[in-house]
């Protein structure tokens, strides 16, 4: 099982560092004008590509699950910490609210991360630029983190989980970026 692991995640490594080797096509990152469908949209081509060196179909995104994904990355935003946990309520965990959106029959899961922008990064293994500057190393850092984490990875490849919805939110006085991705299989009949 370990031996599995390692080797997924230097697939993960090579894959993920084939996007970074196109230096003009980087995008500056700007915490003032900031482009979460941008974001968003990298996060997921990166998490297709990775699927796809696992021989893993790409997930479908699903309105539903990317609701509960925003819902979530706003309120970590507000909140500046990172959890999979909001306060007591309709939305208190990824089901509830897959559920709170109207997601009968879905069974979630969730991944989530958040990193600086234009700050000193602590050293990771992989990584290949000191701060975040772009929206491709913003996408390429939070997809490494899940791929370098064995829950995380996991969720990416669990056979049951077709459908996705990422989304990303900025706390501008933080200056961090909160990544949620919420997973479910196709729904069942109700």
């Amino acid at each position: 099982m370990k031996g599995r692991f390692v080797k997924a995640l230097l697939v993960a490594v090579l894959v993920l560092s084939g996007f970074m080797a196109n230096a003009q096509n980087q995008r500056p990152l700007d915490p003032q004008k900031f482009n979460a469908a941008l974001l968003e949209e990298l996060i997921v081509q990166r998490i297709d590509s990775l699927r796809k060196a696992h021989k893993k179909a790409s997930f479908g995104n699903d309105a539903i699950l990317k609701k509960a994904a925003a819902d979530h990355a706003a309120y970590l935003a507000k909140k500046g910490e990172l959890s999979h946990f909001q306060e007591k309520g309709k939305r208190h965990n990824p089901q509830d609210r897959v559920l709170y959106y109207g997601g009968k029959g879905y069974y979630a899961g969730e991944n989530v991360a958040e990193h600086p922008v234009q700050v000193l990064l602590h050293k990771i293994k992989g990584q290949r630029f000191d701060k975040v500057t772009t929206y491709e190393q913003s996408a390429e850092l939070f997809v490494l983190q899940w791929a370098t984490s064995k829950p995380h990875m996991e969720n990416l490849m669990r056979d049951n989980f077709d459908l996705t919805g990422v989304a990303v939110s900025m706390d501008k006085k933080s200056g961090r970026i909160y990544a949620v991705q919420v997973f479910s299989p196709k729904p069942q009949a109700q």
